[in-house]
């Protein structure tokens, strides 16, 4: 499960960062899209430390 999102993850910051890139500059974009997507990070850990505290 980890890896899987990990892999989804990386698969779209490159496709962020050049989207930005052409709206701001490069340096801001870079710290935008790392931003952007430690919060995806920190959200996909919170939904996979609920699911495996659910009982089943």
């Amino acid at each position: 499960m980890v890896n899987l999102h990990q892999s989804i993850v990386v698969f779209e910051q490159p496709i962020m960062i050049t989207n930005l890139d052409r709206i701001l500059g490069p340096s801001d974009a870079r710290i935008l899209s790392s931003i952007i997507i430690q919060i995806f990070l920190l959200i996909q850990l919170r939904f996979l430390l609920l699911s495996f505290s659910l009982p089943t």
